[in-house]
């Protein structure tokens, strides 16, 4: 009988992308209220395909630097 192959566990990675409720937490707004400001653009965020808002970690740091 073999063993089987050692489990592999995924490392969280800092991924480059932030969703609007992980950038109301930095801001101290509502969600709502960030993607209300990328379609104003205030924040230079993407869409998904799914037409979600992202926002780049630099984008937002930037935005906090000037606040």
């Amino acid at each position: 009988m073999h063993d089987a192959p050692p489990v592999r566990h995924r490392r969280r990675t800092r991924l480059p992308f932030l969703t609007p409720a992980e950038v109301a937490v930095l801001l101290r707004v509502s969600p709502e209220t960030v993607s209300k400001w990328a379609k104003q653009g205030r924040l230079d965020g993407v869409r998904t395909p799914g037409g979600r808002w992202r926002f780049r970690r630099e984008v937002i740091a930037a935005f906090l630097a000037q606040q």
